[in-house]
């Protein structure tokens, strides 16, 4: 993200977990705000001094525009792509003209559905997304800068990588 030199200092981190993230942008000099949908991550976001709430992404409790940085790792892959523009278009409603996004994500063959593969607990919802999805559906709402690839996931995973997309709200 682009901020810093831009003298943009607002960020909301969506998806926080334990706020990790969130509390590196805030030791940076960042305003951070960071959401989660599991109350002990906010909890755990709340006991490094960050400022945390539980919310849904697809229903930000903000005001237009309240933010000039959005940042989200691992967390848009849970949403369904039926939900997913509602969610881009509230990320976009909550976000300053011109404010960046970076989002990354598992990302594949385009697969989606419950994995039920021990791990989790309950199982998760995953939409391993393709890069042309990915360009198609952020695009419709978001100007994108760049959509970045990391090789990854399990030997046997058809194609799964994890994508970088950078992004500005128009």
């Amino acid at each position: 993200m682009s901020l810093r030199p831009e003298h943009r200092k607002r960020i909301l981190e969506i998806g926080a977990g334990s706020g990790h993230s969130a509390a590196f942008f805030a030791s940076q000099g960042f305003d951070v705000v960071a959401v989660d949908l599991a109350p002990l991550n906010i909890e755990r976001c709340l006991a490094k001094g960050i400022d945390a709430l539980v919310a849904d992404f697809a229903d930000l409790p903000f005001a237009d525009s309240a933010f000039q940085g959005i940042w989200s790792m691992s967390c848009l892959m849970h949403s369904p792509d039926v939900e997913l523009p509602q969610v881009l278009r509230e990320m976009s409603r909550v976000l300053a003209p011109g404010g960046a996004v970076t989002i990354g994500m598992w990302g594949g063959d385009g697969t989606a559905g419950i994995l039920d593969d021990g791990v989790h607990d309950p199982p998760r919802f995953f939409a391993l997304r393709t890069d042309q999805q990915v360009r198609t559906m952020f695009g419709a709402v978001f100007s994108i800068e760049s959509l970045e690839t990391r090789p990854g996931g399990p030997e046997d995973a058809d194609n799964e990588h994890y994508q970088i997309v950078t992004m500005r709200n128009p």
